[in-house]
């Protein structure tokens, strides 16, 4: 009996500590604006990248930005862009970040623009 008790607490403990890592997801330290740019950052080598236009879009460029995507961007290490973005246009001044910190990328899918 004591056998099966040991057992059933330990794998509740480890079914808890399994359930909280999971919920622990990490902040994303880099942005991009489209799922597309953020297929070149992960070509890259770069982890848990957000995008602020939902993949789902037919044209994400033609996404435009909301309050939180400003928020998500301006908590962000990092945001990449390819610049026909439309929301580009209407960040404006919004966007507090060093240029350093905003990285303007080639988008095509030439062999030579992804190696």
């Amino acid at each position: 009996m004591k056998r099966i008790v040991v057992l059933v607490l330990a794998a509740l403990l480890s079914f808890t500590l399994f359930a909280q890592a999971l919920s622990e997801k990490p902040e994303s330290t880099v942005v991009a604006s489209t799922a597309w740019t953020a297929a070149f950052a992960d070509i890259a080598g770069v982890d848990n990248v957000d995008f602020i236009a939902p993949a789902t879009m037919t044209h994400p460029p033609e996404y435009e930005i909301t309050i939180s995507d400003v928020q998500k961007i301006n908590n962000a290490e990092y945001f990449l862009y390819a610049g026909y973005e439309v929301m580009m246009k209407s960040m404006g001044t919004t966007i507090k970040k060093d240029e350093s910190a905003l990285i303007h990328i080639q988008t095509n899918n030439s062999i030579e623009n992804v190696r």
